[in-house]
């Protein structure tokens, strides 16, 4: 299911963030037709059911960004085989190529995949982080988010990966896929067997 959440302050969506449960994932988007909340089924399920009210699946045509504040979400990990970045570089690197950051209330946190211990056994230490800006109009940022992508390569925080099969992949300290208003961030944690 899927319920829209005003979050208007950084205390609030830090509030959110520490909430969550592990059932729980957060979307930066609101859903189309002014909808408040909704069963989220798969596009096939959807396509076969005789009533949709109250019914939709999680694509674009049913999420779009909001017409006014939003929060816009960086998700940074580490480059492979190297030290993940400190909060202040992190920060540091996205004002220097995008002053506007530096006045943009934000929320800075820990990836899932960062921190896991096994009682007082740390299994895997600091790693991704995501940083979470409030924007004045949703519908920028996918243009904003490619902007500052474009400007990461510039300023030399780009590379190319070679993934298993060989192919060349196009990265940079911060994930290009996120900008999408279906998209969803898997923020409560990780829960490990």
């Amino acid at each position: 299911s899927v319920e829209t959440v005003i979050v208007d302050s950084p205390q609030r969506l830090a509030e959110l963030l520490v909430g969550l449960k592990d059932t729980q994932a957060l979307g930066f988007g609101i859903m189309k037709n002014g909808l408040a909340a909704a069963k989220v089924v798969t596009q096939d399920v959807l396509a076969g059911l005789k009533d949709t009210a109250g019914v939709i699946a999680r694509t674009r045509e049913h999420f779009e960004w909001p017409a006014g504040p939003a929060w816009m979400m960086i998700d940074y990990d580490p480059r492979p085989k190297t030290e993940p970045l400190s909060d202040d570089i992190l920060l540091g690197i996205l004002v220097e190529v995008s002053r506007d950051l530096a006045e943009a209330p934000h929320v800075l946190a820990h990836s899932a995949s960062s921190n896991i211990y096994f009682g007082d056994e740390q299994l895997k230490g600091l790693g991704g982080r995501r940083v979470y800006f409030l924007v004045q109009d949703g519908r920028d940022i996918p243009r904003a988010g490619k902007a500052l992508y474009q400007r990461l390569w510039l300023a030399g925080h780009g590379y190319i990966a070679i993934s298993a099969a060989g192919t060349l992949l196009d990265r940079s300290i911060v994930d290009a896929a996120v900008w999408q208003p279906e998209r969803l961030d898997f923020a409560a944690g990780a829960v490990c067997d």
